[in-house]
């Protein structure tokens, strides 16, 4: 084998190379392209399930409220009261 043979034998292998690495490469993004579409969709699926929980919630407590007001008062005074204690403490 000449000096040449063993040149382009040595540049063949670098080229080999360099297209795995840039195969593996395109592969990473590619896998961290995908992960971050599924965690954008998951995201935005936990968000509507969370807004829709919070909407329901939030129409049983007005309801109780219109139902019930002099307990939903006494309610948000204990509250506010502990609130107060609580901060006055600091």
């Amino acid at each position: 084998m000449n000096l040449n043979q063993a040149e382009n034998a040595a540049n063949n292998a670098a080229g080999r190379v360099q297209k795995a690495a840039e195969s593996i490469a395109d592969d990473a993004q590619t896998q961290t392209e995908k992960f971050a579409r599924q965690t954008s969709v998951a995201a935005r699926d936990a968000y509507g399930k969370a807004r829709t929980e919070v909407r329901e919630a939030a129409a049983v407590v007005r309801g109780k409220v219109h139902r019930q007001p002099l307990v939903a008062l006494a309610i948000a005074s204990a509250i506010g009261g502990f609130v107060g204690v609580m901060l006055a403490r600091r």
